[in-house]
């Protein structure tokens, strides 16, 4: 089986209704498409930008990165769209389709400005465009890697007699950490419920009280217990390395 192979299949058979399949309600845009640093196999928009890369065999960590460079490129792309209309894309948008009501030109404002948004650190690129590799089986790594990038795995199994594709979406299954936790995990839990509760009593304010005569005096936050659950490790514990 080759990549070509696969790659002419999914775009002869891309308006079928094929169930499941990840290109599913997603218009084609196209195909080997020419990106600063690399080539995109298939370019589709379904409710974001999408990007599909194809693999004929294993998918291995290497092809993670591949197709997060391509992410990067398209959202660079989206970037100099945005740009490029800036303002004007209010007039072209109620000229060219009658969006001078108030309701629809606030909701075409609304999904351009998503579709067309650089993903930030806080949000991930995840958040703008959808990201779907495409193999015939995958390395436990390359598996772990693409759910924290959150990429789409999909396996595909072809039955060579009724020259058919069928594809399976691979999902990776988490593993708790089992008791007890490690230390680095304590630390980190008592650093999340710190930041929170400091987050927390920005919106509460402290009591007022009177203090002596026509004085408000407002005291100093109280102190912020540490998490029951902690057991108080803090994280000095980070500094242990007997372990070295």
């Amino acid at each position: 089986m080759k990549e070509r192979q696969l790659e002419n299949w999914i775009c002869n058979h891309w308006d079928d209704d094929l169930y499941p399949s990840p290109w599913i309600g997603a218009t084609l845009i196209g195909r080997q498409v020419q990106l600063p640093n690399g080539i995109c196999d298939l370019l589709a928009m379904s409710y974001v930008p999408t990007i599909i890369e194809l693999k004929a065999g294993r998918l291995k960590e290497k092809d993670v990165g591949q197709i997060l460079r391509y992410a990067h490129d398209v959202s660079m792309i989206l970037r100099d769209i945005n740009h490029a209309f800036g303002d004007e894309i209010v007039t072209l948008a109620e000229s060219k389709f009658n969006l001078n009501i108030e309701p629809a030109l606030s909701a075409f404002l609304s999904t351009w400005a998503l579709l067309t948004q650089v993903p930030v650190a806080e949000a991930g690129i995840a958040e703008s465009m959808r990201l779907i590799l495409i193999g015939q089986s995958i390395d436990e790594n390359a598996l772990i890697s693409a759910t924290g990038g959150h990429i789409e795995i999909w396996l595909w199994k072809y039955d060579e007699g009724q020259d058919l594709f069928s594809f399976r979406q691979q999902q990776h299954e988490s593993r708790a950490i089992k008791n007890p936790r490690p230390h680095w995990a304590d630390a980190l839990e008592q650093l999340i419920f710190d930041d929170a509760a400091m987050t927390a009593q920005m919106y509460v304010p402290p009591p007022v009280r009177w203090w002596g005569r026509g004085s408000l005096v407002r005291p100093k936050a109280a102190p912020i217990s540490p998490h029951p659950s902690a057991g108080g490790v803090g994280v000095g514990c980070c500094h242990d390395r007997s372990d070295v």
